[in-house]
């Protein structure tokens, strides 16, 4: 792959280059068509952060690279414009570009697909509780998680295994049960054994509240 502002770039190359940004870049209501060398050229260009202002064509991709789009590898470099919104595009497992973006970072403040699914009911609430970056007012712990080894397993349960579940959590969903997890609780004990360092409140307030079903 040759970048365009490379000083060894052969010049044929180069013009190929400036040609595809100029193209990409341009607003037009007729639709574009690209070949796989200029679609695997504007994938490197989200990766390096070169795509032009005013992109539009985010969900081209590669079915040899499983459907891995332009957006992906803008979401997966932090690559992506300020105000994008087309977090629903998918690879072929179902991976969309807000899968990818909250790994790398956290979702805006009018971000509102949490629910977006892969294949297995792996929703991007779930990818953000593992990597502990969902929003402080977040509320949709009953999202699950439908098939694979983890089928059944709540937001919760993700959260209570990494350490990012709130304090005031409400009782009922710390008794929420999935096939392979067992209850919420069940997860925040665990995480507490793991790692005494964190939710030792929270620790306290599970084993108290098993404690008082116990007697009951």
């Amino acid at each position: 792959m040759i970048i365009a502002n490379c000083p060894k770039a052969k010049s044929g190359r180069k013009e190929a280059w400036d040609r595809l940004m100029a193209k990409a870049g341009m607003k037009t209501a007729r639709v574009k068509t690209y070949t796989k060398q200029e679609i695997a050229d504007l994938i490197f260009a989200a990766r390096i952060g070169e795509l032009p202002e005013g992109f539009s064509d985010w969900g081209l991709n590669l079915a040899r690279k499983g459907g891995w789009s332009v957006a992906h590898e803008a979401a997966s470099r932090m690559n992506l414009p300020k105000g994008f919104d087309e977090w629903h595009i998918a690879d072929s497992n179902g991976v969309t570009v807000a899968h990818v973006a909250v790994m790398r970072c956290p979702m805006p403040k009018d971000f509102d697909g949490w629910d977006l699914a892969d294949r297995i009911g792996r929703t991007v609430a779930h990818i953000a509780a593992a990597w502990r970056r969902l929003p402080k007012d977040f509320d949709r712990w009953d999202l699950r998680m439908t098939s694979g080894e983890h089928e059944g397993r709540t937001v919760a349960h993700t959260a209570a295994l990494s350490g990012t579940l709130p304090l005031d959590i409400p009782e009922d969903v710390l008794l929420w049960g999935s096939k392979y997890d067992g209850t919420v609780a069940d997860c925040v004990i665990r995480r507490y054994t793991d790692d005494r360092r964190r939710s030792k409140k929270l620790y306290e307030r599970v084993v108290a509240l098993l404690n008082s079903d116990r007697r009951k």
